[in-house]
């Protein structure tokens, strides 16, 4: 499955779950097919604040970077409009371009999802 715009949000709902949104309400790259929580703080760098969490490090979104958070490598966030597709984190680089990137059994990719 290319990791394009709108398949971590197909994604989430197939197993009954919602995409989270990049960023906080008012983020351009919000849309109703996402919910708001607590961990979508920065609108054009989503998985940040749970890269904090968890890595204690603050992702960027500037490719040279090498801040980056192992343990979410692979994982996607849904991104409306960016048209790149949706945002990973592969290679340790953050927003990795979804539109490039194909999911499937040796290389799975997984989308960032909440409760409902």
């Amino acid at each position: 499955t290319r990791m394009e715009e709108g398949t971590v949000e197909k994604t989430c709902t197939n197993f009954g779950f919602l995409a989270v949104c990049p960023g906080p309400s008012g983020c351009k790259f919000n849309s109703d097919r996402c919910t708001v929580t607590p961990l979508s703080s920065v609108c054009d760098s989503p998985m940040t604040s749970l890269s904090e969490l968890l890595c204690n490090v603050k992702l960027s979104t500037t490719r040279s970077s090498k801040e980056t958070c192992p343990l979410l490598e692979g994982l996607f966030s849904y991104m409306n409009g960016w048209s790149y597709g949706e945002c990973g984190i592969v290679g340790g680089v953050h927003c990795a371009r979804g539109v490039e990137l194909v999911s499937g059994v040796e290389k799975p990719y997984f989308a960032f999802c909440t409760h409902t």
